[in-house]
Parts: structure tokens; C-alpha cells; sequence
């Protein structure tokens, strides 16, 4: 059947890629093997095309005589187009052209997907809460000899909330809840320049759904989901199963790691350091945080407005009064009290979290932010949260006091598509756990 290309598409430059797309599907049985995968690759950078060729693969070449019976449009700008077609097969394929630029060199890169029978994607709401707990506390994440889940307790969204923009995505098959996904759309520093960038986590698919292609679904809608100038940027646990298969060349040169510390062990001060922080303190804070971490790459500046905002999403659990300060330094903690069970070698240990979402101190008081986490390490433990997680990198000017109270560390690799910037190593990388 011949498909109708609305006038937008044509008008557009992601959309003329598009209707070349559309064009080679319909007519691949006339066009097959390495004639329709080159005529369907055209324009994508080299990199990219063996993760396109294993798609194509698996989307269209083991499928040659399916029809096409309808199409639905979605949005289309200059830079991004797609569109998804309905099969005989009761499947869809979902088609996306996004125009992108790799040093002088601009291209229309193509990606696709199936979308099984029985398959729908929609924004998550409240009341999808307990199932999306419930895939997470079944589908533990793989790492070298240990399997860990998260368990985020009643409050599945309390995370999506602290978020400046944020999405969480449920995938339904036959109107189950079977996965889900997590998309947030961030403006951070990197290579000193304030950029756009696409950040996804929280893949999950549940053991009853697997097989069925859905973690492909999960990528190339992450993508789909990626504005037009955006970048998508990854951190990953350096030891997950995914970046084991990673080159250690798509990385930066250096780790960011996430230190977690005993509450028992680290509670040597009980007398409570500093006072908690009101609204008028907001200035002082503001130029204390951006003293510590103002030259990080992947941190943006706070102002008074920006603070406040973020100490306003989540009331009851991150606001003034959960951050503590002295003169030279400050720590913000979050509660969160999720429950992360380790298995290893068949054996259970679960802990009880809690969370550092801003600290920061001035050069040479390092020890007050070692006092204030001592103390609130003793207030921690006292609730009965048992680790306190928070992250550093080299070029953290306390970085050798919080290693000092680790009980673990966990190295992540940050996975960005840009040239890191040459004094990475002198200033280091910021992580918001927020976003993690």
C-alpha cells in the first residue's frame, strides 16, 4: 500500500530522512539483505552501524513478508521524526530519524524497533506505584558475583519527585505492568560548557516478560525520547553485566565512585555538629556548595532559586531542615530508607540506605564535613538506617576522608559521547544521586 507523508514531513529535514525509511520497509522483499541494510544505514556514522545492522536484523530482515497496514505519525521538528507501523503480524515497527552532528560532519541517523503484539508504552501515574516497587524488588541487577535489588518502599515515586524534570515510563504487555524505564532531560556542566543533556536508568523487565525483546524497546525509545541537540550520556556501575561488554574507550579516563558507609560503624560523634539549615540561609549555603564543586563537570551552579526548588519537591523527606551545616561545611541527607539486598553466593545481606544529595566543604575544613557525617551517621543508625551512600571522584578535595570511611566502594564508568576536558582529573566529576 502506498503510505500518505504529510506535508510536515516533507518540510522537514529528520522527516524526509523518514519517508526514506518508510519507503525501504515497504519495499524490502525487492530489496533484501545487504542492498536494503546499506540502502537503510545511508548517512550513519560507521560506529553506529553495527548496533543498527543487529537491529534491522531483528526487526525487519527475519520478517521479509509482512505488510504494512497503517501508519501513526508522531512529532516531527527539523531535527527528529518518527513513526510507528502497524504489521498483519499484529506488530508495530517503530521508526525514528533524528538528525545529529559529530565534529563537522552532520547525519540523519535512523534507528528502529519492534513493538510486539500486546505491547504498549505510556507515562507512569501514582497509582502505578506498587507494581513498578514490585518489578523492581523481582528483577535484581547483575553484577560480578553479586545480584542486588532495590526495594524503594510505599513511596515508589519519593525520587521522581526530588527531580528538577524527570519521566517514568510503563511498559504493559496485554495490560500487565512488565517493565518500566526512566528518563530525565538535564542542563549540566561538561567540558565547560552548559549542555543539554538525555540521562535514562532504572531499565526493568520483568522474568515473566523477558525474551520478548522488550529490553530493545527500552533503548530505542530512550533514544526516540532524546530531544534534537541533546546528548545521551550513561553511568554505569563498572562492573554491571552491560558494561562488561563495553570498550573501555567509550568511557572517561576517570571513575566516579559511590562510597557507602556503615552508620554503625562511623557513629563516633553523638553530639549533634551544626544546626540545620532554614530559607535565610540559602545564600550562604548557595556559595558554600558552589565553592566545593563549582569547576566539577556535570554540575551546574546553584543560585538561591534553584536551591529552593529543590528543597521544595519532597517536603517531608529533603528540605531545609535535612541539611546540616557548620561555617566551612555542609550535609544534606536524605532518608530514603530503600532496602538493597545483596546476594552473593547465595547468601542474603540487606541494608538500609540512606542518601547524600549536597555536601560541600571549604579548603582545609575538611574535617567539619567528616564531623557532620559522624554525626549524622549516629542519628542514622539510631532510626536503624545502616549505610550512608554518597559519591566522589579524584579532584574532590575530601575525597581521601570519605574513602577513609568507607565500607565499600563501587566504581562507575561515565559513558559520554563529547571529549572529556583536560583538567577532568584535577576537578573531577559531580553526581546528583537523584539522578542515579
Amino acid at each position: 500500500m502506498g503510505i500518505a507523508i504529510p506535508d510536515e514531513i516533507l518540510a522537514s529535514r529528520a522527516g524526509r530522512r523518514l519517508m526514506v525509511l518508510v519507503e525501504l520497509v515497504e519495499s524490502r522483499s525487492r530489496k533484501p539483505g545487504k542492498g536494503f541494510v546499506d540502502a537503510f544505514c545511508d548517512q550513519t556514522p560507521g560506529s553506529a552501524r553495527p548496533q543498527l545492522n543487529a537491529a534491522l536484523q531483528r526487526t525487519v530482515l527475519d520478517h521479509a513478508e509482512e505488510t504494512v497496514l497503517g501508519t501513526t505519525w508522531g512529532p516531527v521538528t527539523d531535527g527528529l521524526a518518527s513513526v510507528y507501523l502497524t504489521l498483519d503480524s499484529g506488530d508495530r515497527l517503530a521508526l525514528v530519524a533524528r538528525v545529529t552532528s559529530i565534529g563537522s560532519d552532520s547525519f540523519a541517523v535512523p534507528s528502529i524497533a519492534r513493538i510486539p503484539a500486546g505491547v504498549t508504552v505510556r507515562t507512569a501515574v501514582d497509582a502505578d506505584g506498587p507494581a513498578l516497587r514490585e518489578i523492581e524488588r523481582t528483577t535484581p541487577m547483575d553484577f560480578s558475583g553479586d545480584a542486588v535489588i532495590y526495594d524503594k518502599g510505599d513511596d515508589y515515586f519519593a525520587q521522581d519527585r526530588l527531580k528538577d524534570q524527570g519521566t517514568c515510563f510503563v511498559i504493559e504487555v496485554d495490560g500487565r505492568p512488565a517493565g518500566l524505564f526512566k528518563i530525565a532531560q538535564r542542563r549540566i556542566m561538561v567540558a565547560g560548557e552548559i549542555r543539554h543533556l538525555t540521562y535514562a536508568h532504572r531499565h526493568r523487565v520483568s522474568p515473566w516478560a523477558q525474551g520478548r525483546g522488550l529490553h530493545h524497546l527500552i533503548n530505542f525509545l530512550t533514544n526516540a525520547e532524546t530531544p534534537p541537540g541533546a546528548i545521551r550520556y550513561d553511568l554505569i556501575r563498572a562492573d554491571h553485566r552491560l558494561a562488561r561488554n563495553m570498550s573501555l574507550d567509550s568511557s572517561w579516563p576517570i571513575s566516579p565512585q559511590r562510597i557507602l558507609i556503615d552508620t554503625h560503624a562511623q557513629a563516633r560523634s553523638k553530639a549533634p555538629i551544626g544546626r540545620p539549615a532554614t530559607p535565610e540561609d540559602a545564600p550562604a549555603l548557595v556559595e558554600l556548595l558552589n565553592d566545593a564543586h563549582g569547576k566539577k563537570t556535570l554540575y551546574v551552579p546553584y543560585t538561591v532559586q534553584s536551591l529552593s526548588a529543590r528543597l521544595s519537591r519532597l517536603p517531608s523527606g529533603y528540605s531545609w531542615q535535612h541539611i546540616r551545616w557548620t561555617a566551612n561545611a555542609a550535609l544534606g541527607v536524605w532518608a530514603a530508607d530503600w532496602l538493597v539486598t545483596h546476594t552473593v553466593h547465595d547468601r542474603q545481606v540487606v541494608a538500609r540506605r540512606a542518601i547524600v544529595l549536597d555536601y560541600g566543604v571549604r579548603e582545609g575544613a575538611e574535617d567539619e564535613l567528616i564531623n557532620l557525617i559522624s554525626a549524622t551517621c549516629h542519628q542514622l543508625a539510631t532510626d536503624g538506617i545502616t549505610e550512608l551512600s554518597l559519591f566522589t571522584t579524584p579532584g574532590d578535595r575530601v575525597q581521601a576522608g570519605l574513602l577513609d570511611l568507607a565500607k565499600e566502594t563501587e566504581p562507575y564508568r561515565l559513558i559520554m559521547p563529547v571529549p572529556d576536558s583536560p583538567d577532568l582529573s584535577v576537578h573531577g566529576i559531580y553526581v546528583d544521586q537523584v539522578y542515579l
